[in-house]
């Protein structure tokens, strides 16, 4: 597979994607979470004209013939595991008598939450696996896998740092949604676990 970007793509996106989340965050008659709508679509547009731009176009991270398919059933098969992987961990720490947090996040209460969830759990997913694994992890693979994975995986935890402590859960799923990338050589493959991770964030918020 022709590895996609070169180095000044790289360098390009990230100086697009921070002029773009400066830059839309001044009109402050818009909501919050209508930024944020705002910020990640016009994200996902710049990053995806970048990939047909660049060398290779959409063959570069995997979304045409038969990387795209083998993504995709990557992606559902994974999820799955994961998803059996978290329930099995969360039913030995109810065993051992640890009990999880109902809410992971907070999230808005009324119609707003039909708006967080477009947000959190497709359209941001979206942006941030076109941004982190198609562009810098595919730069950071060059220089070996391990470079790649642990580069890529940092920056993604980093992006999600907050006060409320370190992101793990973000750095390991970085590691996997990098682990599928490189598996099936096909970008639907972590946009599906990443979509799959969100929703089930949002249901045990949600629904426990």
């Amino acid at each position: 597979m022709n590895r996609f970007p070169r180095g000044w793509y790289l360098l390009v996106s990230i100086f697009i994607i921070l002029v773009i989340d400066t830059g839309i965050s001044f009109p402050a008659h818009l909501s919050p979470l209508a930024l944020i709508a705002i910020t990640r679509f016009v994200q996902t547009l710049v990053l995806l004209a970048l990939i047909f731009l660049g060398s290779g176009g959409t063959r570069s991270v995997g979304l045409t013939g038969n990387n795209l398919f083998s993504g995709i059933k990557t992606g559902l098969l994974w999820s799955c595991l994961a998803g059996a992987c978290a329930v099995g961990g969360i039913g030995l720490l109810y065993l051992a008598g640890i009990h999880l947090p109902g809410q992971i996040y907070a999230f808005p209460g009324g119609k707003n939450i039909f708006a967080y969830l477009g947000i959190a759990c497709f359209l941001s997913p979206i942006a941030e696996e076109l941004f982190f694994r198609g562009f810098l992890y595919s730069y950071f693979r060059k220089k070996g896998l391990f470079v790649g994975l642990a580069a890529s995986s940092f920056l993604f935890a980093l992006a999600h740092f907050s006060q409320g402590g370190l992101p793990l859960i973000q750095f390991a799923g970085g590691i996997l949604f990098a682990l599928s990338f490189e598996y099936s050589k096909s970008l639907a493959a972590p946009l599906i676990i990443h979509i799959s991770g969100n929703l089930a964030i949002f249901a045990w918020g949600y629904f426990l």
